[in-house]
């Protein structure tokens, strides 16, 4: 499966000292407007540049229209930058998207960027969020998630419900229970191995784990 990194514009989350980006970026790398100033900044140079340019730093922008495949966008427009960037993913067969520091900073922002994907899923992409604090594992069939013993993790339906199967390595194990967008249920469940277990029948699951 093509795996694409999608960088958001975020720059409070890129200035936090804490965030380090230790993962193997093999695959299509995708800068959404300003979060190729991060790129810029540590000499990464993005594959793919799209968005209105309104947050991109002029000196990065320079430099990239010399060496990236720029898509410029008008400012007023109905799609964000981001929006646009799961779309280069679709339309050209990158179905497995890691978007980094999208649900960080701006609320709007951030819940835009989590209900969009659900339209994505049903075309066939997978999708994983890496942020400053958090990770966010998409979960529709079966998933091992890695992780540390103790960690914090919810478990948040996307869609009206999501029927959790099974679950392995949690200190409150679920098994066929409706995990309602609507409850907390999920909420605050603990890890108790170095890799837990969540198989889903039904529906969209947000696995977060706080870091």
């Amino acid at each position: 499966m093509k795996k694409a990194f999608i960088f958001c514009n975020n720059p409070i989350s890129y200035q936090n000292n804490n965030f380090t980006l230790d993962i193997d970026l093999s695959g299509i790398i995708i800068a959404a407007d300003g979060g190729a100033n991060y790129l810029c900044k540590n000499g990464i140079i993005p594959d793919v540049l799209i968005g209105d340019f309104d947050s991109i730093l002029p000196e990065c922008l320079s430099l990239l229209k010399e060496k990236s495949d720029v898509r410029k966008f008008p400012v007023d427009k109905d799609k964000s930058d981001t929006e646009l960037a799961i779309e280069f993913c679709s339309q050209n067969g990158y179905k497995d998207v890691t978007l980094v520091n999208a649900v960080d900073g701006r609320l709007d922002h951030s819940l835009a960027n989590i209900f969009l994907i659900e339209k994505f899923i049903n075309q066939g992409l997978k999708f994983h969020f890496l942020n400053v604090n958090s990770e966010i594992y998409v979960v529709t069939e079966k998933a091992y998630i890695p992780t540390e013993i103790g960690e914090n993790i919810s478990l948040i339906s996307l869609t009206d419900f999501t029927i959790v199967k099974e679950t392995s390595a949690l200190k409150f194990p679920l098994k066929n229970e409706k995990i309602y967008r609507s409850s907390s249920r999920g909420i605050s469940n603990i890890t108790t191995e170095e890799e837990f277990s969540i198989t889903v029948s039904d529906g969209i699951l947000l696995v977060i784990i706080e870091r």
